[in-house]
């Protein structure tokens, strides 16, 4: 999947891969932060976060990247 995620990368144009760029930078700034804050929230006493989410919040913040950089150029 990485190399099919790859080669769609190197043969697309400047602005997709900008787009695509700042979507990912998005996703894994959003999903560090989210992380990051949710540890210290357990440190204070809040519950742990369940596996799934370590993939549901960098997907869903991905998906929204992708949505608002791509209006953003539009």
């Amino acid at each position: 999947m990485l190399r099919a995620y790859l080669r769609f990368f190197r043969e697309t144009d400047e602005l997709v891969r900008l787009v695509q760029l700042q979507s990912m930078a998005l996703g894994f700034s959003v999903w560090f932060f989210v992380f990051v804050a949710w540890e210290l929230f357990i440190q204070a006493g809040a519950s742990p976060l369940f596996y799934d989410a370590a993939l549901i919040v960098p997907l869903l913040s991905g998906f929204f990247g992708q949505f608002f950089f791509t209006w953003r150029y539009r």
